[in-house]
């Protein structure tokens, strides 16, 4: 009929508008498979924290021009990581959660057509992991891609990536005992926790200090629930004379032959000589000098020098404050233990808007929380207007005080009286 015509283009006039906004909305909500993944180019390379589990995506991810077969597979859509390593260790990398079967490369270098192999790996279903010698300070670079089968298209999906080492000895202090000829000494006993958060793994350990015992005895089964390994002073250790001993703990991993190592210290005053324990709060505070077993009734100096954006605050001794000096010298007459307290150090710049306007006072370089106070003075002929800090004004007044809790940098501004 010759009226259908204009009643269907009347129904797709009608309906446009609708149809329109439907499929913005569904634009709106539904997951865009066309946007790439912010670390899809070697370039963009994310930072990977040792023991942190962060989530990724090869969804979109494509491959680069020069870069390398992952796994051995041709592989398709690649994301990168990077991880610098805080010590020469080997480590383990994992991909504890995915949903499709990954390509794995963990590589040296500075571009991504010129990149050595450390590691490879082709999953298929089992969990995937790497392990790889690393050393202290370099940077190794991290692709994750998809399985790549025949013609048929890289796999792609979600996962959870995370890097650690395969055993940690913790602290990574060595161990001191401390004490007068005979004894007592302190501590009696020197605790290390081992876990291996990708485990577990067998460790032997062996000492060489006769001075003292290690709790348990035998293999070890350590895995990520923390295993505690006890070295406790014995009968021996009383008969040493005054001077410094050492032994060496070794803790191996069998599966690899690496090895953690800490030093056991018996630091053996004579019965007539007293102690000085130093140490810094924050330990990045800055460092101290002066320890050590020293006569008793001597005078004695120890010092504090902070770190850089550090400031020194006092010496403390079981909380109560002993000098405000970073220079601090005393009678030696008992044992003392020391602390040296250290705070960020905040700079406050001032400035005076026009400079012919007006002088300001105040500046410099002070302790983190410090209560500061920065004044103006007009010149004549000008009057003050008020203080700014960037396009925001923080105070109306000739003297502005306050807690310095982070870097200012205020501007008193000044204008011409009227005439």
């Amino acid at each position: 009929m010759p009226g259908d015509g204009l009643f269907a283009a009347a129904g797709r006039a009608l309906f446009a508008p609708f149809v329109t906004a439907l499929v913005a909305l569904l634009i709106s909500v539904l997951p865009s498979r066309a946007s790439a993944q912010s670390n899809d180019a070697f370039a963009n390379a994310i930072d990977l924290p040792l023991g942190t589990v962060l989530d990724g995506s090869n969804l979109a991810a494509t491959k680069e021009s020069g870069e390398p077969d992952h796994g051995g597979d041709d592989g398709g859509g690649s994301v990168w990581w990077k991880f610098t390593a805080p010590v020469s260790k080997k480590f383990i990398l994992d991909l504890p959660q995915r949903n499709f079967r990954p390509l794995i490369g963990i590589y040296t270098g500075n571009a991504v057509n010129a990149l050595t192999s450390i590691a490879q790996y082709d999953a298929e279903f089992e969990i995937p992991s790497l392990s790889f010698n690393a050393t202290a300070g370099a940077t190794y670079y991290i692709a994750v891609d998809g399985n790549k089968s025949g013609s048929n298209p890289h796999e792609t999906g979600t996962f959870q990536i995370r890097i650690n080492r395969t055993l940690i000895v913790t602290p990574e202090t060595n161990a001191e005992f401390r004490g007068p000829q005979g004894g007592p000494f302190t501590p009696t006993t020197f605790t290390y926790t081992l876990t291996a958060p990708s485990g577990p793994v067998n460790v032997s350990i062996t000492h060489s200090a006769t001075w003292a015992d290690r709790t348990p005895t035998g293999l070890l089964t350590v895995g990520p629930t923390p295993v505690t390994v006890d070295f406790t002073l014995n009968a021996n250790a009383n008969t040493r004379t005054p001077g410094s001993v050492s032994g060496q703990a070794l803790f191996t991993e069998l599966s690899n032959n690496t090895t953690e190592s800490r030093y056991l210290f018996l630091l053996v005053r004579s019965a007539s000589d007293r102690t000085i324990s130093l140490s810094a709060s924050p330990v990045a505070g800055g460092t101290v000098a002066g320890a050590g077993s020293f006569a008793e009734g001597s005078q004695r100096t120890v010092t504090a020098t902070p770190a850089a954006a550090y400031r020194f605050t006092r010496w403390s001794e079981d909380e109560a404050t002993v000098s405000n000096s970073p220079s601090y010298t005393f009678t030696l007459d008992a044992d003392r233990s020391l602390v040296a307290h250290f705070v960020p150090e905040r700079t406050l710049a001032v400035s005076a808007n026009p400079k012919k306007g007006g002088t300001v006072a105040g500046g410099g370089k002070f302790a983190d929380g410090s209560v500061r106070t920065v004044s103006a003075r007009p010149k004549r002929g000008y009057r003050f207007d008020r203080w700014t800090e960037g396009t925001r004004r923080v105070a109306n007044s000739l003297r502005y005080t306050f807690e310095l809790t982070s870097n200012r940098n205020l501007r008193a501004n000044f204008s011409r009286n009227k005439r």
